[in-house]
């Protein structure tokens, strides 16, 4: 039966925000909630793990570990389970978070074990959400372009287009959260729900 827990699709939810109230969680939660009710949604806060930053030492070259025993060992096992990855984050200094960029550096573990040929492309489809304060020429691309590497560096499956970025949160809605903003999110929630169902891998739908 589709949408049964036992035959559920997984999504990994990554959050980006020091805040589990902020605006790019709030809108990731919108997100998500429609594809709770078909698929088995891990929601991971990457503030609050417990994860080393890379040190380029070079140890996974070697082997699919790291030098470092923390919870990215359960991170690399869900992610290679979710079959959609979606990441939230909001601006920080025109890029990603600290504790949201030291994750994505330990990725590494599975980029080196592509290049051996020990592991395939993650099956799962990428998905990214931003939010910023202000509003200048480019202001997702630094942080949209280390995602963008990201999912090419696993083999994980996206559409850019799809990506939801808004800007000016503070300097031009004063801080309050615009309702067709949450409408936005859910509706690509509706569209990632449907396309999960059709259990069709690489279908990332348009927008």
């Amino acid at each position: 039966m589709p949408g049964s827990r036992r035959t559920r699709p997984r999504v990994l939810a990554l959050y980006g925000s020091p805040r589990k109230k902020g605006h790019s969680a709030r809108i990731h939660d919108a997100f998500l909630a429609p594809l709770a009710a078909v698929a088995s949604v891990k929601r991971v806060r990457v503030q609050g793990l417990n994860v080393s930053p890379c040190t380029a030492c070079g140890h996974c070259r070697g082997g699919l570990s790291c030098v470092f025993d923390d919870d990215m060992s359960a991170l690399y096992e869900e992610i290679e389970r979710a079959r959609l990855i979606s990441i939230s984050a909001p601006v920080y200094f025109s890029g990603l978070p600290g504790a949201l960029k030291c994750v994505i550096d330990r990725f590494q573990v599975l980029w080196e074990a592509r290049e051996r040929g020990e592991k395939r492309p993650v099956p799962g489809e990428g998905f990214f959400i931003s939010v910023s304060g202000a509003e200048y020429r480019n202001v997702f691309l630094p942080s949209v372009t280390t995602i963008r590497h990201f999912f090419n560096s696993l083999g994980i499956a996206y559409r850019e287009k799809n990506f939801l970025l808004f800007p000016a949160v503070e300097e031009k809605w004063k801080g309050q959260l615009p309702g067709e903003w949450l409408t936005r999110a859910s509706a690509a929630g509706e569209r990632y729900a449907r396309a999960l169902l059709s259990d069709t891998p690489g279908s990332a739908p348009s927008s």
